[in-house]
């Protein structure tokens, strides 16, 4: 489609029909070992739907597909539970544009922007398999359930080995919290709601989820992005490890000051199963090397930002001029448009011939048979220069 940015609205119609009566005819034609030979193509009839501000009967198209497709299509181990989060996605949207809008006596399409925030529930038991034999492998396996933070906090004290916070940062966790039109409307009104200070209200929950394990308690943030903008830890994050700091501190005068020597390495010894550990990204590297990081060596390199270039990389970049007379001027950087560094980049003597020749305010004086003077005139020169250096190299 892209191809042609002319493209109507009535082209791509026929398009889309065109692609979808293929595909179709395609898989109709297919073998019974094919894995798409009994799964609609909806291309051309979801855009339809949308077209004519019909959502439901878009997503129904879509369901069609989700239904039809096979698990392995979407993955080997996970593809089951990943269809199922599809088909249960559009099932509860459906639901949402079907009774729900009528429910709140507003439109379909008054409806499909709020579509963005819904969420779903899938719950799947997964299964490994031994790839040599292709069977299922029915030995017994820890069980993971994966839960907002809130939903963490209600569990029951004690009821897991384990558990583990991941991208515990400052976007994930902000300290900040949103106020829609819903909060202005209540406060126009007088009937504003409660408000949890975000700080204490982190503070609970994750005091909650922690006590939910039986176990150790793992919290774990990445601390550059991949843009290498550095990512900050959330205030929760900060406020244990000083707090655990503060502990180990006060935990190791007590036993400098014990008088007996024995009991205090029992102490310590015991008070080591519970010590907390801060584990960094050399202690990740060295769990996946098998050498253990033996010889390993760790370079820190500091990134440019994306407006920055390097000095090596300027003399690439950058097209320079002349300013002034002669070969001993000083160079300058140029002013160039992106279409002209586009040009340059291609040929840097056609470049040069192009900015020469193209119709400026000081040449649209000019006749034509003069610029086309002008432009012979600096592509001889550009050549003459280059032949020297040739020569010279």
């Amino acid at each position: 489609m892209r191809l042609s940015r002319r493209k109507t609205t009535a082209g791509v119609k026929s398009l889309l029909q065109s692609v979808q009566g293929q595909v179709r005819g395609a898989r109709k034609a297919a073998s019974d070992e094919n894995w798409f030979k009994n799964v609609p193509c909806v291309v051309s009839d979801v855009f339809q739907a949308l077209w004519r501000d019909r959502p439901v009967t878009a997503l129904k198209a879509m369901l069609a597909v989700a239904e039809a497709l096979p698990d392995r299509s979407l993955g080997s181990l996970d593809g089951q539970a990943r269809r199922q989060a599809e088909v249960a996605l559009l099932r509860h949207v459906i639901d949402i544009l079907m009774n729900g809008a009528r429910a709140l006596d507003v439109s379909q399409a008054a409806t499909v922007p709020v579509l963005d925030g819904v969420r779903t529930r899938v719950d799947k038991r997964g299964t490994a398999y031994d790839y040599e034999t292709y069977e299922v492998d029915r030995a017994p396996r820890a069980q993971v359930r994966f839960a907002s933070l809130a939903d963490a906090a209600a569990l029951r004290p004690g009821s897991y080995d384990a558990v583990l916070f991941a991208d515990v940062d400052l976007d994930s966790y902000p300290l900040s919290h949103e106020e829609g039109p819903l909060a202005t409307l209540a406060a126009s009104l007088g009937r504003e709601g409660v408000t949890l200070e975000p700080a204490a209200l982190l503070r609970v929950r994750f005091g909650h989820a922690m006590q939910a394990a039986r176990g150790p308690v793992a919290l774990a943030r990445v601390t550059h992005d991949r843009q290498a903008r550095e990512c900050y830890p959330a205030a929760v994050w900060t406020e244990l490890r000083a707090h655990t700091e503060a502990a180990e501190a006060a935990k190791a005068a007590a036993d400098a000051k014990a008088a007996d020597a024995d009991e205090a390495a029992d102490d310590a010894k015991a008070a080591g199963t519970d010590k907390a550990k801060c584990v960094g990204e050399g202690d990740i590297v060295r769990d996946f090397d098998p050498a253990a990081g033996e010889g390993l060596k760790c370079e820190r390199v500091t990134c440019e930002a994306p407006q920055h270039l390097s000095a090596e990389a300027v003399p690439y970049l950058v097209l320079r001029r002349r300013d002034g007379e002669g070969e001993d001027a000083p160079l300058v950087p140029r002013l160039t448009s992106a279409s002209q560094i586009e040009a340059y980049s291609t040929c840097r003597y056609a470049g040069s011939s192009r900015i020469a020749s193209s119709p400026s305010p000081s040449m649209r004086a000019l006749a034509t048979w003069r610029r086309a003077t002008l432009s012979m005139t600096c592509w001889s020169t550009c050549m003459l220069v280059f032949r020297r250096r040739a020569w010279s190299a």
